[in-house]
């Protein structure tokens, strides 16, 4: 159970940290960025635990590194998607 919250911390901190380096105009707040960090580490995490599991309450390194990388995917992956929602695409007419 601890493991989720280191997971959500993770998740939590990781979105902070995108919202202050792509400061500006944004189209989600600070709290959508945060959660999308949150979902994309605790599922990583969650898949982690197929590979590295707690031994003794004890929180693998791998585990740690898979739940960052996972928050920082699906925070990139969030940035892509939504700037190509921006950009304008222009039509082809005759």
């Amino acid at each position: 159970m601890s493991d989720l919250v280191v997971f959500t911390v993770i998740g939590v901190l990781a979105g902070a940290t995108a919202r202050l380096w792509y400061s500006g105009r944004e189209p989600m707040q600070v709290l959508g960025t945060m959660l999308v960090g949150v979902v994309g580490a605790v599922l990583a995490g969650m898949i982690s635990w197929a590979e590295w599991s707690a031994v003794d309450g004890r929180l693998e390194p791998g585990a740690l590194l898979t739940s960052l990388l996972g928050a920082a995917f699906a925070l990139g992956l969030w940035a892509c998607i939504a700037h190509g929602r921006s950009i304008p695409v222009s039509s082809t007419r005759p």
